[in-house]
Formats: structure tokens, sequence, C-alpha cells
């Protein structure tokens, strides 16, 4: 398919929502980054985000520490899958996989014969036994394209030539060959313009310019000859010598140039182990590696010394269905129940990808056969029970976390998150519906739950948890208590094992925390469900803001979702629900100045209602609204006026600059507010036009 064209360094966080047009089922495959919906979870977005944010602060782990989390259950790097709808009305069970040059997508099945996808609609081809130019089987399990394009099917009955000029199949079969020659099970280039073939009826190989078979079976009385007519699969070394995965067990070596087999147990003399001498694929890599997949696991062979020097690799106890190196140089691996395995060779081990219930973005099945990636950086994974799943590749910067699973649950959990914090020693805390935890990002580990229980005294006030806060050090220790704020009041927790204290606010809407923010002198801005909270713990004083409609200088609505200290001490606010606008309090004098959308102003808010509030390392303050993402210029901190300001808007390749004005002496300015549109929020891969 059409690659997409790099991305502009300066455009690489810019969004953008893309809606395909249809296509009718001839038209030519569309870039297959599209086929990513947009992003679903904000909040998994934002615990990635925090964690990425959080991973340079973590304090430096001692040596040992750094070996024994090499070895614990880390999260594997991200990946994001998501599932390819149906191929036309079908989802079949599928066995092979390739992407030609000219785009298509080449999906061999079991069952229902062979599909060409363009990125739209998928062309089945399949068997018709009055036709001798139909696909000869409705069973393909190898997929080849050659040196000059043409693409080739192994099927159940011979070897299958597309003729894309009349849009039928030539059938290719050695004359006389052992029984099951025809039942093809791999296909690898021998280097120039033939092919080495995998059957059941031997090690054949095929000249496309003259039709003809060379044929190596099984010879009782030629010990040098293939140990069984039965073969797996296939793979060919860097001098040209063909390696084969011979049936019941072993692998048989055919040097260039040679017409004898040299024959290789798989399994240990020492140990024997039938299952592990059963190999199902072969895979050198691009250090000259070969990678052994069998019934029980992964062995590896550095393709140079003694074959005594092989060795098992940890992988998990399934048998392995197939290898793939990625573009990267990465060696993928799928299995027929342990799901998708990654080699990490900086940790010397698989990271493992599976299905997971409460995880909409795993695998979408377990059992697979075949995985490649596509020229647009897209991994495909076909799987013989739920279809194709696919992972951009091309992505990257953060990993995806699911602290918890369904399968180790002791008690109600939920990866929905509403709230999260900094925790020491680089861990986080994470807060939603049902309590509120401590996680590990380094180990994966949830270390400890924390629940409401109204019969244990120092428990959690309310298991909904909106917001939480906790100042921590230089050195990545605690330097001040967890302060959490729920739907029943404002917990503290001074250490993690200790006892929660609740502070409540006079009425049931204040207990309700939505943000919580620090200000000078340890003051706590509590963002509630009808008012704005100033807090100081030291002492317990505590002022509410509330609208009053006869006073234009207090709060122009009563509850609030965001509030902020910026550096010159004024605090902002605003409510997602309320509407209002933003709020900007000068704290000396306890008054409130006002702004408010207006579509006569284009540098003013982009909407009323304020969800966030941030303040960069500019001194520029972020707006996150309903609408949209603006900044403003908060006056005494603002960047030189003579630099403009280049921001993200909403359509990708598209930038403006917004120059910052003057920082003024005396009253705090009125900002100046650059507005991006509603579509940067809802984003999508925007694919490049095609011709």
């Amino acid at each position: 398919m059409p690659v997409p064209p790099p991305v502009p360094p300066s455009n690489r966080y810019c969004l953008t929502r893309y809606a395909p047009a249809r296509r009718a089922p001839g038209a030519p495959p569309r870039p297959l980054l599209a086929l990513l919906a947009p992003l679903q979870a904000l909040p998994a977005l934002l615990l990635a985000l925090l964690l990425a944010l959080l991973a340079p602060l973590a304090p430096a782990a001692p040596p040992a520490a750094l070996a024994t989390a090499a070895t614990a259950a880390a999260p594997a790097p991200s990946l994001r899958f998501k599932k390819l709808g149906p191929l036309g009305d079908d989802e079949p069970s599928m066995l092979s996989l390739m992407q030609d040059r000219k785009g298509y997508v080449w999906v061999g099945t079991h069952t229902n014969g062979l599909y060409r996808y363009n990125g739209y609609h998928a062309v089945k081809y399949s068997n018709k036994p009055a036709d001798p130019r139909s696909l000869p089987h409705d069973r393909v399990s190898a997929l080849f394209e050659d040196r000059r394009g043409g693409i080739w099917a192994g099927t159940q009955n011979g070897l299958a030539r597309f003729n894309p000029a009349s849009n039928d199949f030539t059938v290719f079969a050695p004359a006389q060959a052992p029984n099951n020659h025809r039942i093809i099970k791999s296909i690898v280039s021998d280097g120039a313009d033939g092919m080495w073939i995998a059957s059941w009826g031997g090690l054949q190989h095929f000249d496309p310019a003259s039709g003809r078979f060379a044929v190596y079976g099984h010879d009782p009385a030629r010990p040098d000859s293939l140990a069984s007519n039965d073969i797996n699969a296939l793979a060919r070394d860097a001098a040209g010598g063909v390696w084969a995965a011979t049936w019941p067990g072993g692998l048989d070596y055919l040097a260039p140039g040679a017409s004898g087999f040299v024959h290789h147990q798989v399994d240990a003399a020492a140990k024997p182990d039938a299952r592990g001498n059963i190999v199902r694929a072969l895979q050198f890599d691009r250090q000259g590696a070969l990678w052994i997949g069998t019934e029980s696991g992964v062995l590896r062979w550095d393709g140079k010394g003694d074959w005594a020097g092989r060795r098992a690799v940890a992988a998990p106890y399934s048998r392995v269905t197939n290898f793939y190196v990625d573009s990267a140089g990465t060696l993928w691996c799928t299995t027929l129940s342990a799901g998708l395995l990654r080699w990490n060779a900086a940790a010397g081990r698989f990271d493992q990808f599976v299905h997971a219930a409460d995880d909409p973005n795993s695998l979408a099945g377990d059992n697979l056969r075949a995985v490649m990636q596509d020229r647009g950086g897209m991994l495909w994974i076909a799987s013989f029970t739920d279809g194709i799943s696919l992972a951009n590749l091309s992505s990257g910067g953060f990993t995806r976390h699911v602290p918890f699973r369904i399968d180790s649950r002791s008690m109600p959990a939920s990866n929905a998150l509403l709230s999260l914090a900094r925790a020491p020693a680089g861990r986080v805390w994470l807060g939603g519906n049902v309590g509120m935890s401590l996680y590990d990002p380094a180990s994966g580990a949830v270390l400890k739950n924390y629940r409401a229980d109204e019969r244990r005294p120092g428990a959690l006030s309310h298991n909904i948890v909106y917001s939480m806060y906790q100042r921590i050090g230089a050195d990545g220790s605690a330097a001040g208590p967890l302060w959490a704020g729920t739907s029943n009041g404002l917990n503290r927790l001074d250490k993690p094992d200790g006892a929660f204290r609740v502070v409540h606010f006079g009425n049931t809407a204040s207990d309700f925390i939505n943000f919580i923010a620090p200000g000078a002198g340890d003051v706590l801005w509590l963002a509630t469900g009808n008012s704005l909270i100033s807090y100081n713990p030291r002492n317990d004083a505590r002022r509410i803001y509330y609208h009053d409609a006869k006073e234009p200088s207090s709060r122009s609505v009563n509850g609030t979702s965001a509030v902020l200290e910026d550096r010159a001490g004024r605090v902002w606010a605003g409510s997602e629900w309320n509407g209002g606008g933003l709020d900007l309090l000068d704290p000396r004098s306890g008054k409130f100045r006002h702004f408010r959308h207006s579509t006569d102003n284009a540098a003013g808010l982009s909407d009323d209602n304020i969800s966030s509030l941030h303040q960069d390392a500019a001194g520029r303050v972020w707006i996150g609204t309903g609408k949209a993402s603006t900044w403003c210029s908060t006056g005494r901190t603002a960047p030189s006026p003579s630099a403009p300001t280049r921001r993200p808007c909403a359509r990708r390749r598209s930038w403006r600059s917004a120059t910052t004005p003057p920082a003024t002496s005396g009253a705090a300015p009125s900002p100046a507010c650059t507005g991006s549109s509603r579509a940067a929020a809802r984003s999508a891969i925007s694919p490049p036009p095609t011709a």
C-alpha cells in the first residue's frame, strides 16, 4: 500500500481528525495508518503521559534493584492494538499474510481461500471445482512475491501463480514426487529467481522461468537423504544453504550445490524432548543467528559456531507458529496459545502481548499464525480464531500500563482512572471509582489498594477519588503527605501504610473535591462541587469563595473543576460543568476578574467550560476547554515579545505564530489567549492525499 511521507519534526505532535471516504472495490489501497481509530480512553492516555513525564524524575535504582527489575514481569514496551474489521462479510481462520509491492495485503486462510485487501475492500479468491483457472484449494498456508512482483500462493493442492491481467491462477506441481507433494507449508526465495518450497511431499526447488521442479525426498537407502518428506518450515542462510524442519522431528541442512543433507537434532542429547524436537518455524535474523520455533518454545543458534552451541531462549511453553523480522531488525514470534512475542535484545528476553478481556487495546486473540509489517509501519497479526490485529510501530514515546487484570483481582478494580499523582520513589498514585492504589511502573505491580469502609476507622472516606496531590522532593522522596480529594471530603495520608484523616468543609457539595492544586506556604487550592476553597493544613484555616450575584468581583459560578496558582501568586479557576469562563483571583484583595468566550475576539477563550489548567516553563497558562486548548500570556512571566511562540493547531501541517504581549507593571494584564480547534482533542493520524 502507498507509504505515507514522513511527518515533519515540527508536526509530530499535531493531531487531526480524519474521516475516510468510501471507495469502490477496485480502488487502489489506502494508507494503513488511517485504519487506526481515534485515541479512545482519555484516562489511559493521561496515565501514559504522566508516566512518561515521571520517568526522568524517578530516583536511580542501585544495580541490584535494576537486576531484579529486569527479571520481574515489567510492562512490555508500548503497543496499542486495533482489530481490523471483517474481510467483506467474512472473518476466516487465517494462516498467512503478505503485502506486495503495489501495497495490497494478501491473506491466506484455513478454509476460506485467499483475500486481496486494499484498505477498504477485500476481493476473495476461492476454489471452483469446474474452473481450472481458479484457486486450486481454499487452504492457503504460504504466500510469496518473487523479484518480478509475481504473487504465489502455496495451497493444499499445489502452487498457484496469480495472473493479474486475467484475475485468475495458473497451477504448478511436480510431475513425479512423493505423496502429498501438493500440500505446501512454506515458500522462501532461493536468492535468485527461483524458490524453495516446503511440502508434505519433500523439499522442492521451483524455477518459474522453466516451470521445472527439483524434488528432494526421503530414501531409506541413502542416509544423507531428507530425513522425512513432511516439512513444516524453511530458512535460507547467507551462503544460500537451506534449512528444513522435518516432521516428526529435527532439522536438515542442504548446503549450496550439495545433493545430500546434514541431519541435526534440536533437543539436547543429554535431555531428550520429543516435543522440543518438532520444529514449526525458522528465521535468520540480521546478525545471522537462526531462530528455531518448536512445539514447546524457542531456541537460538548463532549461525557461526558448533551446532552444540544452540541454546533455549526463555519463552512461554507454547507451539511457535511463525517468525518475522521487521524493518528495524526486531524479531517477532507468533504462538498457538501465548499470543505475540517480541525479542527484547537489550534485556535478553521476549516481551509478551496477549489478549486481556479488560483491555480493549490488547490483542484480539492469542491463537496466532502470521505476522508482518506493512510499508507504512503497521504491524499485522493474523489469528486463527479472532481476525487481524493492527499495531502502529511508527508511533512511539508512550508506554501503556494496564495496572488491573481480571484474572488477578482479589477485589473490585477498574482501569478507568479519574486522577493521578506522583508518589515517592518513581511510583504513581492512581484514583478511580473503586478507590485508589499505589502503582509501581517499573515492575507493573499494584503495591497497595485503598478502599472506603465505614466500619474501619482510618479508611478512605469514599471510593470515588477525583483528585490527588503529593509534594515530592528533588531526591524523589516524599516532602509532604498525600492528599486525596473524594466525593466525601479531603483525605490526608502521611505514609502508605498509615491511616487516613478526613477534612470536611461544611456542606455536601463542597466535599466533592474535583481538583487539588498547591499554593504558596503549603496552602492547598481545592476545586469543589460548589466553591473554590483555600485550605491551610498548618492551622486548618480555610476560605471559601462562592458566586454572589450582587458582587461582580466574586466567582462567576459556584462550581469549580480546575484551579491553578501561577508563579506570580495569582489563582486561576474555572468550571467544566457550570460554564462561566475563566476567573482570575488576586489573593491580596480577594477579588476575581472574569474572562469569557466571545465570537468577536479571536484571541480570547475558545469556550466557557474550563476543564484543566497548566503553567508551562515559559510562564504561559494553558487552558483546556470543551472545544479547544488555549494558552494565555501571564504578563510578568511571559517570554520576550520579539520571539513568536509556535503552537499546534487543529490541522496537520498547520501552525500559527502568536506573539506574546510585553509584560506590564502594576496590575496583572489581561491574558492574551490563543486557542486551537476542537479537532485537536479528537485525534486520529491523518493520511496524506492519495493519487
